[in-house]
C-alpha cells in the first residue's frame, strides 16, 4: 500500500477518523476540524476540496466532511503507524508518556508499512498503544470508551481504559505512575475536582479527569 499523502494531507486525515469512526460522528464539522489543526476555516475547507479529488473524503460544503473507503485505508495506515510507534517508544525504549508524542508525530509520516508491522509483529501483535487507544488493523471495527472519568459518581468502581493525548494528562500520568487498566474507586466528587483511590488517593481537576475514559466495574456483593 503505497503513501499518497503529504505530511498535512494525512493530518486532516487523521483529525477526520478520529471524529467519524472513532467518536462516531456522521461528518466531521469544519469548525471542529479547524480548530483541531489550528487553522482558518477557510484553509480547511480549501483542503477538503484538495481531498475530496483525490477521492479520500465526501465533502458536504458548510457541513463537514467524511472519509471515502480510501480515506479510511489511509488514515488508519497513518494512525497505526503513529500508536504501534508509541508503544515501542514506550515499551522498549522506556520513554515517558510525555516524550513519546512529538517523536511518534514524526515518524509516522517517514514509515514504511513494512516498518510498522515488523514493530507490530515484534511487539506482539497488541491491541492498544499506550494511551489505551486501539491499534486499528485494516478490515477489523472495534469500540472505544466514551465515559470519561468526571461523568462518575462517589463510590463508583472503575478501570482506566484509554486518555486522550494531552500534556497535562501525560504529565499526571507520569508523575503520578498511573496506567491504563489500574483499578480505582471514587472517593468524592465537586464541581471542580475528583477525588479516586486504590493504594492511594487522586485528586484530579476536572480538565484532566473529562480527558480520562473508564469502564464502570460491577459491585461486589
Amino acid at each position: 500500500m503505497g503513501k499518497i499523502m503529504n505530511k498535512r494531507e494525512e493530518d486532516y486525515i487523521k483529525t477526520i477518523y478520529t471524529l467519524t469512526v472513532e467518536e462516531k460522528a456522521k461528518l466531521a464539522n469544519t469548525q471542529v476540524v479547524a480548530n483541531t489543526l489550528e487553522v482558518t476555516i477557510q484553509t480547511a475547507n480549501e483542503m477538503f476540496k484538495k481531498l475530496a479529488k483525490q477521492d479520500l473524503v465526501v465533502y458536504k460544503p458548510y457541513k463537514g466532511v467524511r472519509l471515502t473507503e480510501k480515506g479510511i485505508t489511509e488514515a488508519i495506515r497513518v494512525i497505526r503507524a503513529h500508536r504501534i510507534i508509541e508503544l515501542f517508544l514506550t515499551e522498549t525504549l522506556n520513554f515517558k508518556w510525555s516524550e513519546v508524542h512529538e517523536d511518534a508525530e514524526r515518524l509516522e509520516h517517514a514509515a514504511s508499512v513494512k516498518l510498522v508491522d515488523a514493530l507490530y509483529e515484534f511487539l506482539g501483535r497488541p491491541k492498544t498503544d499506550p494511551h489505551g487507544h486501539p491499534i486499528p488493523v485494516f478490515g477489523e471495527e472495534y469500540k472505544i470508551s466514551t465515559l470519561n472519568l468526571f461523568a462518575l459518581n462517589k463510590n463508583d468502581s472503575f478501570k482506566i481504559i484509554m486518555v486522550n493525548e494531552s500534556d497535562d494528562v501525560f504529565n499526571y500520568f507520569d508523575n503520578n505512575k498511573i496506567k491504563i487498566a489500574d483499578d480505582f474507586v471514587v472517593e468524592y466528587k465537586d464541581e471542580n475536582a475528583i477525588t479516586i483511590k486504590s493504594d492511594r488517593r487522586y485528586q484530579i481537576s476536572k480538565n484532566i479527569a473529562v480527558n480520562i475514559f473508564v469502564e464502570k466495574l460491577k459491585k461486589e456483593k
